[in-house]
């Protein structure tokens, strides 16, 4: 970002308390003027940065002739722009995105987030990039802040996207605070739109049958091992279906632990995926599966166990060759073929997350189990987000609402 250099000029008096003698003097004299009984009036003038106003400065300067004065004139005027340009660059701050950028970094570079958190940072800037990120942000105000979200609503960007990259500007700001950059945070209370609920996409029977024979072949390959681990496993998530060791399979009993996820590395992070934990405390789980799941498990383990280095502690359960982790997007497409083969092309993968949780909850399993299943924070997550999902299961309700108050 470029930093603007002032300059003094000596030129026409526009004052109006002053005659036109007056303004002729100050010209014929070079911009200084001689005080009847007193020392030289040196004066200059200053343009704003849009060229739309004049600012008059004026510094008495003692000399005894007035070459005098207009040399003195010529080193004050040095001074002063100094002074001014020094004082510019003290008060300058950079972009919204620059230091959005310098944000990302720093706590990314520090661990405050990870590399994931980062990469769909880096993402958002795109939603901000023109006139509100090419601003100073010590020139932005909260009036600014809720412009930029009603004329993202305007552009019909998803009221989600919105609120994420609003997120992503009040924790920039707030650091330039915590960094002494600003007084205060203008975009603290500047509220995002709300998102319409959207109820999560559950398999009907039928599409549950149309997946069964669709995977009957393929039970212990990867994908198939990864849909039924998705639907009878704790509904797990992507991630950590590809993280799972070989030793997170009980030899005992038929569980499998939760222990940690595996993230893909953004090209500007260097690419690659990678091991964090889970998404939350409480996605650190253990979690019963059906005999036959767990079986094809075991016997997986055993091959691949069989197949790796004997120096090779504990290889990746869905791993590949080389005993790197199965990616999360290439697990997705892999799926996204399979569906669309077997006319689910409108079910994600983690549509299968969404049918594990909403059958237990229609079958009457209670909410604090089914939360403790599939590693929610809180069983208000669980009955927020599913409890009304199944049709059937609320007309179910109805023999009990007769039974329960007869009238």
């Amino acid at each position: 970002m470029g930093t603007k250099r002032y300059r003094l000029s000596n030129a026409e008096l526009r004052s109006r308390t002053r005659t036109k003698n007056q303004t002729n003097q100050e010209e014929a004299s070079g911009g200084v003027t001689k005080r009847e009984g007193s020392p030289y009036l040196a004066v200059f003038y200053l343009d704003d940065s849009v060229g739309k106003k004049r600012s008059r400065i004026s510094r008495t300067i003692y000399a005894t002739s007035m070459a005098e004065a207009r040399s003195k004139r010529d080193e004050c005027r040095i001074d002063l722009e100094r002074e001014m340009n020094k004082l510019e660059e003290e008060q300058e701050t950079p972009t919204l995105s620059a230091w959005v950028d310098a944000t990302i970094t720093e706590k990314h570079g520090l661990g405050a987030i990870s590399d994931t958190t980062s990469s769909n940072y880096l993402r958002e800037e795109k939603y901000f990039a023109g006139e509100l990120g090419d601003m100073a942000i010590g020139e932005i105000t909260s009036v600014d802040v809720h412009k930029w979200v009603v004329g993202q609503l305007e552009d019909s960007v998803p009221p989600s996207r919105i609120r994420k990259t609003l997120t992503l500007i009040k924790l920039s700001l707030e650091h330039a605070v915590t960094s002494g950059v600003i007084p205060y945070n203008p975009a603290a209370n500047v509220k995002g739109p709300k998102i319409p609920r959207k109820e999560p996409r559950s398999l009907s029977e039928e599409e549950l049958d149309r997946l069964s024979g669709a995977i009957s072949g393929m039970r212990t390959d990867t994908l198939g091992l990864a849909v039924r681990l998705a639907l009878q496993g704790g509904g797990m998530r992507r991630g950590e279906i590809c993280a799972l060791h070989i030793s997170d399979v009980s030899t005992t009993v038929p569980q499998v632990w939760v222990r940690r996820a595996v993230a893909e590395r953004p090209a500007m992070l260097g690419s690659g995926v990678y091991e964090k934990p889970p998404k939350t405390a409480s996605s650190r789980r253990v979690v019963p599966i059906p005999d036959d799941l767990w079986k094809d498990l075991l016997k997986r383990a055993e091959n691949v166990r069989a197949k790796a280095p004997k120096e090779l502690e504990d290889p990746y359960l869905l791993g590949t060759a080389a005993n790197r982790p199965t990616s999360p997007t290439v697990l997705s497409r892999e799926w996204k073929i399979l569906a669309a083969q077997n006319g689910l092309a409108d079910v994600r993968f983690h549509d299968l997350r969404h049918t594990y949780i909403s059958r237990l909850l229609a079958a009457g399993v209670d909410v604090k189990t089914v939360q403790s299943l599939v590693g929610h924070s809180s069983a208000m997550t669980t009955l927020d987000v599913y409890a009304a999902v199944d049709p059937k299961a609320r007309a179910s309700a109805v023999p009990t609402v007769e039974r329960a108050l007869p009238i």
